[in-house]
């Protein structure tokens, strides 16, 4: 662990590996626009069904990257080709530089 976030390996098999973040600070929108450079982002706008709801995201490179979280919390999850594993290094980056900021 870090000061910036804690990493844990919660799958790993032939193709892809699993790393769910627990973050030092709550996920805002200015982290997921500073990652949608990664993929296409989608996000789940439930607090506008139910104030108590939190909005859900979902950052998707085709096959080979997938980010999916909550705003306002502070974990997410990344699944990844195991062929693009230069890809996490760079989105931890992005968040040391978000969190930083």
């Amino acid at each position: 662990m870090n000061n910036y976030f804690e990493i844990k390996q919660i799958k790993n098999c032939r193709r892809f590996i699993r790393n769910c973040y627990t973050l030092s600070k709550l996920i805002d929108k200015k982290l997921l626009h500073q990652l949608e450079d990664y993929g296409y982002l989608e996000i789940q706008n439930f607090s506008s069904f139910s104030p108590l709801a939190k909005d859900s995201f979902k950052l998707k490179l085709e096959d080979i990257l997938e980010i999916t979280g909550v705003i306002e919390g502070n974990q997410f999850f990344i699944t990844i080709a195991k062929t693009d594993l230069s890809l996490v290094e760079k989105i931890e980056q992005e968040l040391v530089n978000w969190i930083e900021s």
